[in-house]
Formats: structure tokens, sequence, C-alpha cells
């Protein structure tokens, strides 16, 4: 489906309009009815200077005149900008390439869906003279489908099978040095390839003078913050040298809401995609730039409506 090109389903008719987020080619979506537009959002920042594909289309957003927005509030709170991905390009390099010491081990994890940066991570590994290896099924398979459709060519070496990756870090383990680690398992998962490392349940053996890079944030969500708690204090006790948040993140904070709504102007506003703080927190810059909650800005829990005539 063409970007900007209007799509018929039904009376009504979906275009898809250039966003910026941390997955590649993520678009808005614009619903056309005869009673007004709705704008989904779905996840997104203002990326002006991104990494992979094109900046969010402004010029379109000014032209849609939305009936109401539905909209990200991960981070709403947040009273900031959220950086550029060529910000987390900077951070990555300047702390990989400072780590680059012979005999030294080095595990990265990213999320498996961020293919721009596991493409600094290739990148980095070329400028340190090591070989970057992708671990984990998820890891792969993303990155195997941007290479297909051409969205990367950055090649590397991909391990998707438990038993493949066990056998691959028997070979790390014998020189660490020569090797840059990408591993799923960033949010602390159980059977992911960086648990399974803390744990001890691979060949590969990590110690004091190694280091595990975590190029995320933490998912503001009880059984992610327990589940990343975990891991850190198992790499801990093996005395690894952990660097956390060489991140910036996907989503808009609420200085860029603030500027995406002076762009857009809906009629109405619905937060979604957060706990009810993050719901809050928008319907609180609304008030700021003049809307008024249960009037044209909603807070709603899912299973409810929103009615607007």
């Amino acid at each position: 489906i063409a970007v900007n090109k209007k799509v018929e389903i039904g009376d009504c008719e979906i275009e898809f309009i250039n966003s910026t987020h941390s997955i590649p080619e993520t678009k808005f979506v614009a619903l056309h009815s005869k009673e007004g537009t709705v704008l989904y959002t779905g996840d997104f920042k203002l990326d002006m200077h991104p990494t992979i594909g094109e900046k969010p289309d402004f010029k379109r957003l000014r032209k849609l005149n939305p009936k109401v927005m539905i909209t990200d509030s991960t981070k709403a709170p947040e009273e900031t900008k959220t950086p550029s991905e060529k910000v987390a390009v900077t951070m990555l390099q300047d702390f990989l390439l400072d780590e680059n010491d012979e005999k030294k081990g080095i595990v990265t994890t990213t999320f498996a869906s961020h293919i721009a940066r596991i493409k600094t991570l290739l990148e980095t590994a070329d400028k340190m003279e090591r070989i970057p290896i992708l671990l984990g099924r998820s890891l792969c398979k993303y990155y195997g489908i941007a290479l297909k459709l051409g969205i990367v060519n950055n090649g590397a070496k991909m391990v998707k099978r438990r038993n493949s990756i066990d056998k691959k870090f028997k070979d790390i383990n014998k020189e660490k040095e020569k090797y840059l680690v990408i591993t799923t398992g960033s949010q602390g998962e159980k059977e992911a390839v960086l648990s399974r490392i803390a744990n001890k349940e691979t060949p590969l053996l990590l110690n004091k003078k190694d280091t595990v890079l975590f190029s995320t944030s933490t998912i503001p969500h009880p059984i992610n913050i327990a589940n990343r708690y975990k891991l850190e204090a198992k790499l801990k006790m093996q005395k690894v040298r952990i660097i956390k948040d060489v991140h910036v993140s996907g989503h808009a904070s609420k200085e860029d809401l603030r500027e995406f709504l002076r762009i857009v102007k809906p009629e109405n506003i619905v937060p979604t995609h957060g706990e009810y703080t993050m719901l809050a927190s928008w319907a609180e810059l609304g008030e700021e730039e003049g809307y008024t909650i249960e009037k044209d800005i909603f807070i709603r829990r899912n299973g409810q409506e929103v009615v607007i005539e």
C-alpha cells in the first residue's frame, strides 16, 4: 500500500502517513469516513534525523483536520523531548569503542524489532574490528525480514536455535575479544539468550573482565521491572560490568506531544497505550492547550466507549 494513498474499505478510506518509531516503516493511520477523519498514531516519536526511513510527514498531517486523534501516551509524563535515534548512535559508539579492550567479552542486547539499533551495533562492531553475531530466534527473525525487504544491507552471522547457539558459544568463549555478541533478553525474559547466560546455562562464561551493555530501557510494567532486576542481580553475582540505558526512546515525550498537537489540531483527543498516569498526563497537556476533559479529551480504559457527536 503506497504512503499517502487512500484505500477504500466499505464506506471508509484508510490512509497511511509517514511516522517514526523504533520499528522501520511505522505509519500514522487515518480513517476517513463521512462523519470525519480518525487519526490513529500508534507508537511514535518525532525524529527529524532518523537513521532508517523518512521523517514524519508534517505537511500531510497539517491538512488532515481529524475529528478524533487516538494517540500514544507512553512518555506523556516526561517533560522533555525525545532525542533522535542519531543520539543513540553516538552513545553506543562512545561506550563500545571505549570498552574494546583485548581479552574482553562484550555482550549487547536490544529490542529484537529495533532494526536501526541493530544496524548501529553491526556498524560499530566493524569499527571495533570484532565479528558481530546475532543470537536468538526473535532477533534473527526481525533482522532477516529487514534484510529481505532491503531496509538494511549489513550482513551478520545469525543463529536461532538453542543447540546451535550453545555450539557457537563454545567458540566465542575461547576468543571473546573477537566477537560482539548481540542477544535477545533485554527485559529479562526467562528463555531468552541473555537470561540463559546469566543463569550459566550456556558455554559462554562471563567474568569481571567482561561487559554486558543494555541498549534499551526497561518497559515500565511491574513484570518487566522485576525480571530485569533479577537478570541484573545474577550478572552482578558474576562480577560482570553492566552498562544500562544506552538508549533513546521510540515514544514521543510531553513536549513532542505538544508540538504534534499543535500540528494536527484534532477536534477530540483519546490518549491510549499507557497506564492511567500516562493517560492523565496527556489529558493535562490537552488542558494546557485549551482542551477540556470529558468535553473534547477523553480518558477510557480497555473496553469502554467514547461517543462523539
